[in-house]
């Protein structure tokens, strides 16, 4: 079988967030998306989501890297599969990638631990309230001041590094190609 890219959407997500990364790694990992529910939905902008799957179709050894957007995470935040996809493709090697809200959800999934990362939960972006939620993510990680960080087959991002969150997701997947080779 085929290895792809899988952007791991869901209703209120905000996929501008992840487009540049995708369009960098179309050539390379077709891109398919998973909703929850593998249906089709809108997304924060009013674009259209057609689902190539639902989160429990995807099989984690398909996929190169995993793209998570920003968006509301609760509404995936107790969604099994979630940490299944997201464990399988880091624990074989793949890169997992989250930007805004989507580190929130790879924090979840139990991916941050111990490492570098990127977030925009601190006290001058979000109110005390939600840092009580978020906060426990964080816990044995190292906050990268500069906005984006790439540890170890993790990239994370505030949503303002689009564009260099793009970058390094397309960087880390060639890099990850070529060790392969």
């Amino acid at each position: 079988m085929s290895k792809w890219t899988l952007v791991l959407a869901y209703p209120d997500c905000i996929l501008f967030e992840v487009i540049p990364a995708a369009q960098r790694l179309e050539p390379m990992f077709p891109v398919r998306v998973a909703t929850p529910d593998g249906r089709t939905f809108r997304d924060d902008s009013g674009v259209t989501v057609n689902a190539d799957c639902a989160y429990r179709e995807v099989n984690p050894d398909d996929c190169v890297c995993v793209l998570v957007p920003g968006g509301n995470p609760d509404r995936i935040a107790r969604n099994p599969d979630v940490r299944r996809i997201v464990r399988g493709v880091l624990d074989r090697g793949g890169i997992v990638a989250g930007i805004c809200a989507g580190v929130a959800v790879l924090g979840l999934a139990g991916a941050l631990e111990g490492r570098r990362v990127a977030h925009n939960y601190t006290a001058a972006d979000v109110s005390a309230d939600v840092r009580a939620h978020t906060d426990p993510l964080w816990r044995d990680t190292m906050y990268a001041k500069d906005g984006i960080s790439v540890d170890a087959g993790v990239i994370t991002a505030r949503p303002e590094r689009y564009v260099d969150f793009a970058k390094a997701v397309s960087k880390a997947v060639r890099a990850a190609i070529e060790l392969e080779s």
